[in-house]
Parts: C-alpha cells; structure tokens; sequence
C-alpha cells in the first residue's frame, strides 16, 4: 500500500474521532439536554402496549358463552347468533368443504362481542354504547331478541328470518319508554372477523359501500385495517359488505337513509356498519326499519 494512501486513511480515521469532541466543544447545551432526558420506563411501554390490545374493538367487548348460542341451520348457511351482542358470531356454508378438515367452510368465526353480524350500538348524547345481553324467542321462523337500552330508555327488538336460500331479513324496532324525547343515532354492523384460510387470501379481505350518485353506481372498496382508523362513506349507500375471495355478508337497508362506515380493528380486521341519520324519539314513541342480509358465495 503506498505511504499516500496510509496517511490519508490515518488523517479519515482522526477526523472521525475527533469530530464528536469538537461538536460538544461547540453545542454543550445539546449534549447537557440529551444526557439528561430519561429513557422511556418499562412501564410506560407496558401501558402503551396494553392500550393498543384494550382497544381491539370500538364497542366494549366480551367472550361468547357457548350456552348463549342460537343456532340456524339450512342446506346453504349454518349460523350460530349469540345472545351477548344479539348478532352472527359464525357462519358456515355446508355446501363449501374446508380442503384439510373435510368440515363446512367457515366464513365467520368470533370469539368476542361487539362487531359481529346484526349486532348494534346506540348514540346518544355523543356516547356510543353497545347493545348487549338480549332475551330470545322464537315466533314460527322468526328469531326474536329483545333488549333494554341506554340505562332503560330505549326497548330494542330485532326479528331476524332466514329462509332456505342465502338470503334472510333483520327487523329493527327501537321504542323510547321514557317519559321524555330523546334524540339518538343507531349503527348497525353487517360484518368483521373475516380471515384468510389460504396465503393469498388477505389481498382479497375488504369492506365495500354501494351507493347511486347523479345516476352513476360507486362501489367503493375499502381495505383499512389499522387500530383505531375510520372511514366513512360520503353520502348515503344502497348497501355495505364485508367480503373475502369467494364469500360475503351485505347489509341493505329496505328503506331510510344510511351511511356506511368502516372501522380498522387491527390485527388485520375490520367492521362495516350501516350507521342510521339522527332520529328523533318523542316519549313512548317508536322508529323500525328492516334490512336484507345476504350471506353468500359470489356469483
């Protein structure tokens, strides 16, 4: 190696060192503030951490208790509906066999409340509250769950059919039995808790709105999934879904004026919801709308 090059590699190695020393030389205040600033607490990444898990789902949510089941079971879908939320906590399709366990395809499969199929959130004051524990009758081919609301001032009923097909029918009535008006909103959820059963089906996992603006059909796709992030439809939609490769859940309102919206729950899941315009409840008075739900494999 040449003597030229020895020292320029000796003068590139001195600079190197010397260039921190002569920086704290010149900005010592820096260095005082960063020798000072404490490092971040094992316990404060604990809590940070421990908030991201509490937030998993934007309703208070709790474990399914299998005795709370109420099953339905046709040639085309087995669903299993839970009186904890009054929704759709797993679906079925016989006619589809899982390629490894031989057993139906599951569509949907959750262990907690709070974003399932049919399950529903009041508004009120600018508090969201989950509707929870439901009593359940049956009524020829109907499934009735009853429920009391926003510490008893609202009276929810839902009567859910389905027939032999894909197709069934969700029947809302919310009833104010206070002695006063009240003012509320209500968001309907039409799905979560898709997953992918096969390595390329996560780029097919999404939530979609369907509306008809100035005569023109949008279908818009949406694939957030991030803790915490929500979007929302610009007007109002036809209908929303929650949809993977081969199958999906749509929500659509027979009548009324809905938005749709999606909240990202994290972990690579998401909730679409049919959320309502803002009614108006005078005392003992009553609001019922009906939707269609279809479960089913694309056409």
């Amino acid at each position: 190696m040449e003597k030229r090059t020895l020292i320029a590699l000796a003068l590139s190695f001195l600079v190197l060192a010397g260039y921190p020393m002569i920086l704290q030389k010149v900005y010592p205040d820096y260095y005082k503030k960063k020798a000072a600033s404490p490092a971040p607490s094992a316990e404060k990444t604990a809590d940070t951490a421990k908030s991201a898990v509490s937030g998993k789902t934007f309703l208070k949510a709790a474990e399914f208790a299998s005795e709370a089941d109420v099953t339905f079971r046709s040639e085309k879908l087995q669903l299993v509906f839970n009186k904890k939320d009054g929704g759709i906590r797993e679906i079925a399709l016989p006619a589809y066999a899982d390629s490894e366990t031989k057993a139906p395809i599951k569509f949907i499969s959750l262990q907690k409340s709070g974003v399932s199929p049919g399950s529903l959130a009041l508004m009120s004051g600018g508090d969201l509250s989950a509707v929870t524990d439901y009593e359940v009758s049956k009524n020829g081919d109907e499934t009735i769950f009853t429920a009391s609301a926003l510490a008893g001032k609202v009276r929810v009923e839902k009567k859910v059919r389905f027939d032999k097909g894909y197709a069934g029918t969700l029947e809302l009535t919310l009833e104010n039995v206070s002695g006063s008006p009240l003012e509320l909103q209500y968001e309907l959820v039409a799905g979560s808790g898709v997953r992918s059963r096969h390595s390329i089906d996560s780029q097919y996992i999404e939530s979609n709105f369907f509306s008809i603006v100035d005569e023109k059909k949008r279908l818009k796709h949406v694939k957030e999934d991030r803790l915490g992030r929500e979007l929302q439809s610009e007007g109002s939609v036809q209908w929303t879904a929650v949809k993977d490769r081969h199958f999906s859940v749509v929500m659509k309102p027979v009548s009324g004026v809905f938005t749709g919206k999606v909240r990202g729950l994290g972990d690579h899941d998401m909730s679409a919801s049919l959320l309502s315009s803002l009614i108006a409840l005078p005392a003992g008075g009553l609001t019922r709308s009906e939707f269609t739900v279809n479960i089913a494999p694309h056409q």
